[in-house]
């Protein structure tokens, strides 16, 4: 249900201007197409560019509402609100693109009174666009803000990864070094073994030395063992399970080597041997009692213990190599695997010799094989192709050209259609008249009916065009309708009434009296305005058209030549002898100091000459310069100055007069500053100079800022 009205606007200015008629109070059912023209050419429409309507109601209000650029064409809708005042509307269409504005030529609106008021809307100002760029605004900081926190968390998790990333392989390398100590260590135990294993016929002849032996390798392996649970923390604890390891490989090797020279000695030691083993086992016993605190220690010392109650039936490199290599192994598999598959850690391989757990893409911050992006149309540069869904052009027109297209609005010339539009279609089926109205089952324009009145029963309803009533009066009543000759109450007119209606178009007097192009009753005239007639006396003329009459209706008798003074003139011709015989002095003129005096008597300052009186600097306020000086002759001072300061909008003292230059009654003076600059000048009663305020005649304000460079003032005061 819309209503749409096409117009052309010229940004020249040229042509007529168009007008459009709209009823008050019509809501989303009017609109205006309006094609640009320049010099009577189409204009194109910059893809950039902002259209809005700006318009002034008849009741003052204002609109700036945004408009829609369709293709070659500005679609504008009138609103509720640009419909509410009757009256004349007066329009244009500015043209927007970063700081460049177009407007183009003005166009009128007619805003017809609505007959009848669904909802009194009161007529307001109306500003979309300014509303819909708020709204952008917010919308831009609120993006901007979860930007900065995205930002924010992105660069924690950066600094995150980072961090674990170094850990990571700080972790390796800890791993890769403990684990070479470790391999290090067993390859020491193996070669204490070995070692050993020369002695294993001696074993009983060699049992001291063989519970030494037993004794350093549980020592070896409580370090080992101490080295293994710790390796993973520092590289101190692995370097000190390499110097445990070393330690028992040095022990072992001594050993063996007493071992082999007391070989022929190992049956008679047989059951010494036997005894140190039992001492052994006790003193395993005792490590175990001593480590009861640390469930660690006891298991070391348990597997001492065990070691050594069965050193008989074992050699000492099985010993050492269960107790070291076990240990170790485990540890490692252990951590190893504790670090496998987990984040930070290290990947594993399966049976096939692949990695396991395979990483995703998110793992290693790559992007899935199949993966989309969002752009934002600002960060797209160039033209897309016609071949990548684009149009090849950065016009509409040339968009169109490309594609072979034509605008959404666009019409053909009747020679461009052919055959017959059926009547589905919107056409008639035929081509003549006579077929298209028997298609359409319509009459000609011009045709009658002949119906009796005597053939007409009833009464015609509403709906069928009558008026469901008999009589006149029930007739209205039926139709809501008043009779021709009718009167209102004032409180049943709403609105203004234009001046073409025989109303003044405003609610105010004074508005009223501008759009009747009136007067109020009690108005002034320049005396420009008196362009006829003559100014009786009464009304403060002289009744007359010349000079002498003049004289004569202001009873200064028929005189010629100057007027004398007894009768209200100079008495003279020239204004030198008219200043003389009035006893007046020019315009312009200058005083010596015997010419002041107050309005009583010139003995009331006592005034005198002094030869002797001298100017004295006075001390100038804070973050005051420049310069100021008194003098005083008689009972009258002098005081001058020209100073720079500060502005501000309270009083600033300038200077301070010393007691005997105080003024007799508080001063006040104008001074003049540089360029356009006037200010107020005080001296106190107790001698203090101020500046009250500055004026800065070309900003036509008070000047509370900024400096005030060289206010000059000059002051002659009583004392």
């Amino acid at each position: 249900m819309d209503y749409t009205t096409v117009i052309k606007l010229d940004v020249s200015g040229k042509g007529t201007t168009p007008k459009i008629v709209a009823k008050q109070l019509d809501s989303k059912s009017r609109y205006v197409h309006i094609f640009l023209t320049a010099d009577g050419k189409p204009l194109s429409l910059p893809a950039e560019a902002t259209a809005r309507l700006r318009a002034i109601k008849p009741d003052g209000a204002c609109v700036l509402n945004d408009c829609v650029i369709a293709e070659d064409h500005i679609v504008v809708e009138l609103t509720e609100q640009l419909l509410a005042s009757v009256g004349l509307v007066r329009a244009d269409i500015g043209l927007y693109a970063g700081s460049a504005l177009l407007s183009t030529a003005p166009f009128l609106i007619q805003v017809l009174h609505a007959t009848v008021d669904d909802d009194t809307i009161e007529s307001s100002y109306e500003y979309s666009a300014l509303t819909n760029a708020l709204l952008t605004v917010d919308d831009v900081k609120a993006s901007s803000q979860a930007a900065t926190e995205a930002a924010a968390l992105a660069n924690t998790a950066a600094s995150d990864c980072m961090s674990a990333a170094t850990a990571a392989a700080n972790a390796a390398d800890t791993c890769e070094t403990a684990t070479d100590n470790c391999t290090a260590a067993t390859t020491a135990a193996t070669s204490a073994a070995s070692a050993c294993e020369a002695v294993t016929t001696a074993a009983n002849t060699a049992a001291i030395d063989c519970t030494s032996a037993a004794t350093a390798a549980a020592n070896a392996v409580d370090a080992c063992e101490a080295a293994t649970d710790n390796w993973t923390a520092t590289t101190a604890a692995a370097a000190s399970a390499i110097s445990a390891c070393e330690t028992a490989a040095t022990a072992a090797n001594t050993a063996a080597s007493n071992a082999t020279t007391q070989a022929e000695l190992a049956q008679n030691k047989a059951s010494l041997a036997e005894t140190k083993a039992a001492q052994a086992e006790s003193q395993a016993e005792a490590a175990q009692t001593a480590s009861a605190q640390c469930t660690t220690s006891a298991q070391r010392a348990e597997a001492a213990a065990d070691a050594c109650a069965t050193f008989v039936d074992q050699e000492i490199g099985e010993v050492v190599d269960q107790a070291i290599g076990t240990k170790v192994d485990t540890k490692v598999e252990e951590a190893i695997a504790g670090i496998v598959g987990s984040p930070n850690g290290v990947a594993g391989l399966d049976s096939d010799g692949k990695i396991t757990p395979m990483p995703t893409a998110s793992d290693v911050g790559a992007a899935a094989a199949s993966h989309t992006h969002t752009v934002a149309m600002a960060d797209v540069t160039g033209t897309a192709t016609i071949t990548q869904g684009g149009t090849g052009a950065t016009t509409a027109s040339q968009a169109l050209t490309n594609l072979g297209a034509a605008p959404v609005s666009h019409t053909h010339e009747i020679g461009d259609v052919s055959g017959t539009l059926p009547v589905t279609q919107g056409g008639t089926g035929a081509t003549t008249k006579e077929d298209a109205l028997i298609n359409l089952g319509a009459a000609a324009a011009s045709h009658t009916h002949t119906v009796a009145m005597t053939d007409v029963t009833g009464t015609a309803t509403i709906t069928q065009g009558g008026t469901g009533a008999t009589t006149a009066s029930q007739a209205l009543t039926n139709l809501g309708a008043a009779p021709m000759s009718h009167t209102h109450e004032i409180g049943d007119v709403s609105g203004t009434v234009p001046v073409t209606q025989g109303g003044t178009g405003a609610t105010t007097a004074e508005d009223a009296l501008t759009n009747l192009g009136a007067a109020a009753t009690d108005h002034k005239h320049s005396t420009s305005d008196i362009t006829s007639g003559t100014l009786p006396l009464s009304r403060g003329g002289t009744g007359a058209t010349s000079a002498s009459l003049a004289r004569y209706m202001l009873g200064l008798g028929n005189t010629t030549g100057p007027v004398p003074i007894n009768n209200g003139g100079t008495g003279s011709s020239t204004a030198s002898k008219a200043l003389t015989n009035l006893g007046a002095a020019p315009a312009s003129h200058t005083h010596t100091m015997a010419d002041i005096v107050d309005a009583t008597s010139t003995a009331s300052y006592s005034l005198r000459s002094s030869s002797s009186a001298t100017w004295e600097g006075l001390t100038l306020g804070d973050n005051v310069s420049g310069s100021a000086d008194a003098l005083a002759d008689g009972q009258v001072a002098f005081l001058n100055g020209t100073v720079s300061f500060s502005a501000s909008a309270s009083s600033i003292t300038l200077a301070q007069l010393p007691e005997d230059l105080c003024p007799a009654s508080i001063v006040t003076a104008l001074a003049t500053g540089e360029e356009t600059i006037l200010a107020q000048v005080q001296i106190a009663l107790d001698g203090t100079v101020s500046c009250n305020w500055v004026y800065d005649l070309s900003a036509n304000g008070r000047k509370t800022s900024g400096t005030v460079s060289n206010l000059h003032f000059t002051m002659i005061y009583p004392i």
